[in-house]
């Protein structure tokens, strides 16, 4: 695990640590993800609310928005 990060911060996916600001802003903006795409039950909004985290930092790893909106459209094909 050590490795991996080392090896990310060498490669430039994690410049620093996180802040509460950060977590904060990434757990809120999840959330109303999950919540505007809520369907059926608990274990669906737990899903968006982890694919939202999974596209926060996505998002801040690349610092490009055409990326998220890609793999946005190809997990809407799969998932449906």
């Amino acid at each position: 695990m050590n490795q991996f990060i080392t090896l990310a911060r060498f490669d430039g996916i994690i410049h620093t640590r996180p802040n509460i600001r950060d977590i904060a802003t990434i757990l809120l903006s999840s959330l109303l993800f999950s919540f505007v795409h809520f369907d059926i039950s608990l274990s669906v909004l737990l899903g968006h609310l982890f694919f939202g985290i999974l596209m926060c930092l996505l998002y801040l790893t690349t610092k490009r928005l055409w990326l998220l909106v890609l793999v946005h459209g190809i997990y809407n094909i799969f998932a449906m």
